[in-house]
């Protein structure tokens, strides 16, 4: 998994638990400041119980017109209180409306005495109908209060609930965070710091001078198991080319001791052979004319042996004729048993001057290592361009090998350094028995 999709998932859960908390939190608060409505409104219903409690206390004979209605007054608001109850008292409002209908009959009972007189009660004794009236009112009355005070009980017991939910949501969510929070790092650790670990191990190891170290993944660990890979490639490359460096070291010194034996054991004695010539002329009893001829040949013969040391250093037609004219005579006078054919579908005007060198090194390395190690019979040598590429093709017909056994060998190396400055592409087909072919792709694009 990509760190970025990691620190992603990370991001989002951190967002949930935050939004689940905010969500948690505001949600119970608004039900706790219904809750505390609710019981306000419970004590309020509970108070004007009392007021008519008092207002009935006060009844008398002579003043039960006016008590009468103050009851009313209380009695209007109290039901209008009563139908605004919520839902969730609703157990509690049937039944405060059956009391307060008793509580309404009761004192109407009590007026009707009083009015009276107390003669159609208890055989008109007033003392004792004036006795049950307000007993029996006040009992009425008590079971309106009980019954408010129980709503609002109630009320404060479903504040306890809201509450004790709240804490085992947010202590759920907690600790479903703490395990995932763990999960995730034992994940992260295991996928990005164990081999980030690994890979600081293996710069020091590689920043002491072996190149042979390389980091080892056990499983696809995303952007990391990416990187590691990368580092190994470097260290590849690196190693690729420290030994291709010492290569070219052996190859120059090797180039220094041929160029030596060959201006020792050639030119050098060509020179000894014309001076010792020249020597003998001073003998007046040697044919002069014959030694003057073997001398001019000796120095015809030092000529033609320093040309071709410095055409194989550097052949002089790419810089007069050009690359074209240059691998014609390249594969005219590098034959060395082998048929090479060559075919190009472009005009020298085509072929950028930054490439001429680079190609006929291609071509001189590709050739010498079909002949010396593929003992190729025929060679084609082929190049074209396709819009803005330059394409070469060199294919041969030699006993091939594998490509991946002869990385560091065979002068692959150098081909395959010399496409890469050039900002090309290489591909090298080959395996034992069927010849080697290898493509090169420039860019005809120059800056």
């Amino acid at each position: 998994m990509r760190i970025k999709t990691q620190l992603t998932i990370l991001f989002i859960s951190a967002i949930l638990t935050v939004l689940a908390f905010a969500v948690s939190m505001v949600t119970t608060e608004k039900a706790i400041d219904r809750a505390i409505v609710h019981s306000r409104q419970a004590y309020n219903l509970a108070h004007k119980v009392s007021v008519l409690h008092r207002v009935a206390s006060e009844l008398t004979q002579d003043n039960y017109i006016r008590v009468e209605k103050q009851w009313d007054i209380v009695m209007r608001d109290l039901q209008n209180d009563l139908e605004s109850q919520p839902h969730r008292a609703e157990k509690f409002t049937e039944h405060l409306k059956v009391e307060e209908t008793k509580a309404n009959f009761a004192f109407r009972e009590a007026v009707l005495a009083y009015k009276n007189g107390g003669l159609q009660l208890f055989g008109g004794d007033y003392r004792k109908a004036q006795y049950f009236s307000r007993t029996h009112l006040a009992l009425i009355l008590n079971n309106l209060v009980a019954t408010a005070n129980d709503m609002a009980q109630d009320s404060y017991e479903y504040i306890d609930k809201i509450r004790s939910d709240r804490t085992t949501i947010l202590s759920a969510i907690g600790i479903i965070n703490i395990l995932f929070i763990t999960v995730w790092l034992s994940f992260f650790w295991r996928t990005i710091m164990n081999p980030l670990r690994k890979l600081l191990k293996a710069i020091q190891v590689v920043s002491t001078g072996d190149l042979s170290h390389r980091v080892q993944v056990d499983h696809d660990a995303g952007d990391m198991h990416t990187l590691i890979n990368s580092f190994n490639d470097m260290l590849n490359r690196l190693q690729t080319l420290t030994v291709s460096r010492k290569r070219l070291l052996d190859a120059t010194e090797n180039e220094r001791s041929r160029i030596g034996r060959e201006l020792h054991d050639g030119i050098s004695q060509t020179l000894v052979g014309a001076r010792y010539k020249l020597e003998m002329l001073t003998n007046s009893n040697i044919n002069q004319e014959k030694q003057r001829d073997a001398v001019l040949s000796h120095l015809a013969q030092a000529e033609l042996e320093i040309q071709s040391i410095v055409k194989d250093l550097h052949p002089a037609m790419l810089e007069d004729l050009g690359l074209v004219e240059a691998l014609r005579w390249f594969g005219k006078n590098n034959s060395n048993g082998s048929n090479i054919n060559l075919a190009f579908g472009l005009t020298e005007q085509e072929i950028p001057h930054e490439l001429h060198i680079p190609i006929y090194r291609i071509v001189q390395e590709a050739t010498n290592n079909a002949q010396r190690h593929g003992n190729a019979l025929n060679i084609h040598i082929q190049m074209n361009r396709q819009i803005d590429t330059i394409n070469l093709f060199i294919e041969d017909d030699g006993k091939g090998f594998t490509p991946s056994r002869a990385k560091l060998g065979n002068g692959l190396v150098n081909i395959r350094e010399r496409v890469a400055n050039e900002g090309g592409e290489l591909t090298i087909d080959s395996s034992p028995g069927r010849g080697c072919s290898i493509i090169a792709s420039f860019s005809a694009i120059r800056e």
